[in-house]
């Protein structure tokens, strides 16, 4: 019995690093004949219709591609690729079939300084149907089961 609430104790320790342990394989999207890697993507529905209508694309925490549907047709038709926190390219959909037709590269002195799109895991407002990875819920969780799991340990060693 001892034995068993050792072991149960022991996975229940290491249960929130395996339940956080990411592997993040790089995926690519293609916009404009470029290939763009990503890890993760966070879709947002800013106007609150129900429909996503900016999709941003991460590679680790740097923002690659910001996509967004202007018109509310399901196809995306406006594309940002972003290099260093700042956007170097502008890609439209000129002809509503989905895919982007021109590419207008942004040079330094065109950037516009302002609020850059917040990157994951600040504390950027979300909008409905984002979503982000991680959250204070998933962090209440992680301790939950890791005071769990102490509590079981000690109790086992005490009983031993």
């Amino acid at each position: 019995m001892r034995n068993r609430i050792f072991s149960l104790s022991t996975i229940a320790l290491f249960a929130p690093v395996l339940a956080f342990a990411q592997t993040t394989t790089p995926q690519t999207v293609e916009v404009y004949g470029q290939s763009v890697a990503y890890t993760e993507v966070v879709a947002a529905d800013t106007d609150g219709n129900g429909k996503t209508d900016r999709t941003t694309y991460y590679d680790g925490e740097a923002m690659v591609l910001t996509a967004y549907d202007q018109n509310e047709d399901g196809k995306n038709d406006l594309w940002l690729r972003w290099e260093n926190d700042q956007v170097v390219a502008e890609l439209t959909d000129t002809n509503a079939d989905g895919v982007a037709d021109k590419q207008d590269d942004i040079t330094a002195e065109e950037r516009v300084v302002g609020t850059p799109v917040p990157a994951l895991g600040t504390d950027a407002p979300a909008t409905a149907g984002e979503s982000a990875k991680g959250g204070p819920m998933s962090w209440v969780i992680v301790i939950a089961v890791a005071a769990i799991a102490v509590f079981l340990f000690v109790r086992a060693r005490r009983r031993q």
